[in-house]
Formats: structure tokens, sequence, C-alpha cells
């Protein structure tokens, strides 16, 4: 049976419910709508409910609905209704969160639309720590799928609006629920079918799209690496204008990220300094520095923005048109002639990268063995984020630090019992199998009221299980944006109130 507020419909033939490590899908509902009237139609978002043999199956939200041709001479009315799972409604919800947060207040916030209504979190397990963010109306998908990807967390809403979350890690940690051998049985276990399966075991790992912070330095009657402007431009006048060749990050945090990675030392660093000559032979400088000795910031008062209104500072940084805090040259806003520039650098300059991981005794053992080489490789798409160094190494080594793929890197298990879920751990020690592994896939298939359950496991040892299975990708984000946010309340006879909530 199907029912949503009032109305109860008979559910005609079965139904399939497909639940994976990020989503949760069900299949059509075809119903009984013979004798109900207009009244009886559903609303679109309206919460359902399945029910077989008197207890609630699963929970959703009704999409839409379709009915079957209706000839004249028709007593019978059939009604297709499509649902929607509880986790799809973390796209629909949004949240407003800025400022410093522990971990786990952060999460419980980020879910609030959907906890009051009637969603429940049953476990919530990460490492605590304070972070400070900054959504501004971003869905709880987005919230929850940046700090999946930031700190390593699983999060997954069930058939019935029950919320977990949990460290990625604790699924290594984790007791089997399970375990099948000799004299151990998985309860309903029809089959065990193997397969090699589509992970993306690499011994050569391929980045793109990303941006790393290098430093930057242009002494024009010295040495240079990554230099920001590649020769020297002398007799620059008033509205000139220099490109550089890679922006830099006047963040402040970024700019101790970028040092710390590459272990600068020394009583300054900077996220910009250009020093100079005017052609009356006095100099000039500007900087952006922190000085490590007394922790303290300084900006030279010489330093304004390009396009803010009414800037009469003499140099004028120009911004990235997204990233505020990139900034992709200056603007000399003078009224002495400048003769050259003799030092501009940066310790947080970010430079595109497309980066290669080779695990060298991985290429030697399967050298000759799947190939004369013995290279696999994989692409990964950063979609633009910034990183260090060390933090894409550790996202390298996780790649190729993993086992290889073997016969028993994925099963699919047949089951008739609802038993597994998935996160869930199960060990196998029985004919080829001695392993691990973690449930990621589970489909259950209801026909004439039985139901049949296609359960995918995969190998705990296989990378993509923690990153490609249990987090999604996610693009870099301006990390620099200031908002005045309002809510405004409406009613049938106008505008009720409106006022500011924060700002940022």
């Amino acid at each position: 049976m199907i029912e949503y507020g009032d109305v109860q419909l008979r559910l005609i033939d079965g139904y399939n419910i497909e639940k994976s490590s990020q989503t949760v899908t069900f299949s059509n509902i075809k119903a009984d709508f013979t004798n109900k009237t207009a009244l009886d139609l559903p609303k679109k978002y309206q919460e359902c409910k399945i029910i077989i043999d008197g207890k609630v199956k699963f929970l959703g939200y009704i999409n839409g609905y379709s009915f079957s041709p209706i000839r004249l001479v028709d007593k019978y009315m059939e009604i297709e209704i499509e649902i929607l799972s509880p986790m799809s409604m973390t796209t629909r919800r949004t949240q407003i969160i800025t400022g410093n947060y522990k971990l786990t207040n952060l999460i419980t916030k980020a879910f609030e639309p959907l906890i009051d209504d009637g969603f429940e979190i049953v476990e919530l397990n990460v490492t605590e720590r304070t972070i400070n963010v900054n959504y501004v109306c971003e869905t709880i998908e987005y919230i929850m799928s940046d700090l999946s990807n930031k700190y390593n967390i699983w999060w997954f809403i069930d058939e019935n609006k029950k919320i977990y979350i949990k460290d990625v890690s604790l699924l290594l940690k984790q007791e089997a629920k399970y375990q099948f051998s000799e004299d151990k049985k998985i309860a309903g276990l029809q089959y065990i079918k193997p397969t090699i399966g589509t992970q993306d075991y690499a011994n050569v790992v391929n980045f793109k799209n990303v941006r790393i912070y290098e430093l930057s330095r242009q002494e024009f009657d010295g040495n240079s690496h990554n230099p920001l402007i590649s020769e020297q431009i002398s007799n620059i006048t008033n509205d000139k204008e220099i490109e550089f060749n890679y922006p830099v990050d006047i963040s402040h945090s970024n700019i101790l990220r970028s040092a710390n990675s590459q272990s600068i030392e020394g009583l300054y660093i900077y996220g910009l300094y250009i020093s100079g000559t005017y052609t009356d032979n006095t100099t000039f400088k500007l900087y952006i520095m922190y000085d490590t000795t007394n922790d303290t910031w300084t900006t030279t008062n010489n330093i304004g923005f390009d396009g803010e209104s009414e800037s009469e500072e003499e140099f004028l940084l120009q911004r990235d048109s997204f990233f505020s805090n990139l900034i992709t040259g200056f603007k000399y806003n003078g009224s002495k002639t400048l003769s050259s520039i003799t030092n501009i650098k940066s310790d947080s300059a970010l430079i595109w990268n497309v980066n290669k991981f080779y695990n060298d005794k991985g290429i030697k053992d399967k050298a000759g063995v799947i190939s004369d080489t013995g290279i696999i490789e994989t692409t990964i798409d950063m979609n633009e984020q910034w990183k260090t160094i060390p933090e894409l190494l550790d996202i390298g080594a996780s790649y190729i630090e993993k086992t290889d793929i073997t016969l028993d890197s994925q099963l699919e298990l047949k089951l008739d019992k609802d038993i597994l879920n998935v996160g869930d751990k199960i060990y196998i020690n029985k004919m080829l199998f001695d392993s691990d592994y973690i449930v990621t896939s589970v489909k259950e298939n209801n026909s004439k009221q039985v139901s049949k359950y296609d359960v995918i496991c995969k190998n705990q040892n296989i990378v993509d299980n923690y990153i490609d299975l249990f987090r999604t990708p996610t693009a870099q984000e301006n990390e620099d944006k200031i908002y005045h946010t309002y809510i405004t309340h409406y009613t049938q006879e106008g505008i009720k109130e409106t006022y500011e909530v924060v700002r940022w």
C-alpha cells in the first residue's frame, strides 16, 4: 500500500529500491486509483509511505504522476507515481552557515532543515575539529559534499529518513557485521559472484586542472623562478596596466598555507612584493607581508584595488574576476614615471600544473606481466582546485599505495533477506575469497510481496571505495566573499518584515 495524507492506494506489481554509497533511488510505483477523485491526487513533494504487511517499508516524496490510457468503458484506473528518496531532499533544502564551528555542531546545523521535517541523525562519528566556514544559501548536499572531500567524511540518508555520518577511515576499522566461512553462514545468502570491477587501480596517477602554490622570484639583476613578469618593463606611466604570468593569492591563511608547505624560512613572508625606481632615481616598494617574529600582517599604504570607487593609492591591484583573493596584475596610479621594476616576488603564486605520480615498484611488478612497460595509468580531474605539493602528494599516495586488483576486488551477493546496508563491512573466507569487503550498493527487487536483494561489495583495499564511491567531486570556490544577508517574510497582505541577519 502507498499512503500520502489521508489517501491509501493498493500497490500493483512490485517496486525496486537501489541504495548506493552516494544516493538512494526508487522505481516508479503503480497503484489502484479506482473510485478516487481529483481531491485524492497527490501533491508535488508530498511525503508518502510504502507500507508492506502493516509496516512502513520506506518513505519518499512524490515528484509526479501519470495515468494509463483511460477508455470510456474502463472501470479500473491505474496511477503511476514517481517517488524521490529522502536523500534527494538535500538538493532542495538550503542553509546559511558562517563562522567558526566544531565539526559535529556544523554537521548538525547543516541538517537542521531536514531534522525539522522528521529526519533523524542516528550516527555522527567524525574526528572533532574547529573550522571556519562560509556557506551562503548552499544546499545541504553541497555543504556535506564539501565537508566530505575536505575531511574524508561519508554521509548517507536511508529510505527511512535516517542520517549516517562517519569518517571514511572508520569503515576500515569497524568490525565485520557478518562473516562467511566454513563454520559461519550469512542468513539468506544464495550465491557469490566475483568480478574484477572497474576500480581505478594505477601505478601512474595523473592530476589535471589543478593549481599549485609555489614561490615566485624575479630579480632582474639576478636569478628568477616562476617569474610574475617575464621581462623588464620601463617607463611605466599613469594608467599603465601590468599583467602577471600567474595570479598570486593574498588571503592571509593561504599565504601561510603556501609558505609552510614549501618550508619557506625568513623573517618575512610575502603575498606580494614589488620594488623598483622612479625616473628621478628615487625608489618605491609595495608589499603584503607577514612578520614571523611579531606575528603581524602589514600592507603598505600605497596599495589599493582597481575598480573600487575613489581609489587614490599609487598602485591598484587587479583582482581575478571570480576569486577576489587572487591578484592578476596591477595598474600604476601615480604621478611620477616608474623607470623600472627591480624585484617582484610572491610566496603564494598559483600556477597551473599537470602532475604525474609514479609507483616505481608497482610498475616493476607489472612489467612483462600485463604489458612490456607494466604501466597502468589513471587521470584525476581536480576541478581547478588549489593545492600545495604535500597535499597533492597525499592524494597521489592514496591511489598508488593501494593493493592490486584481484579476482575478488568486487563481489555480487544474492540474498533473500534484508540484512545488509550500504557501508556495512563483511568478512568472507570461503573458496576463492579471503578478505574484508565494504557494501557499496544494495538493490531490492520486490515482486508479489517477495523481495530479493542484489548486493555489491568491494574489497576494502581498493581505493575507489573511499575516494570515488564515498566522496563526491568538488570544485574550488571563492574563499573571500562578502555578503549582506536578509530574511524576508511574505504574507498575502504583502511584505511582513525584512531584516539583516548577518554580514561577513
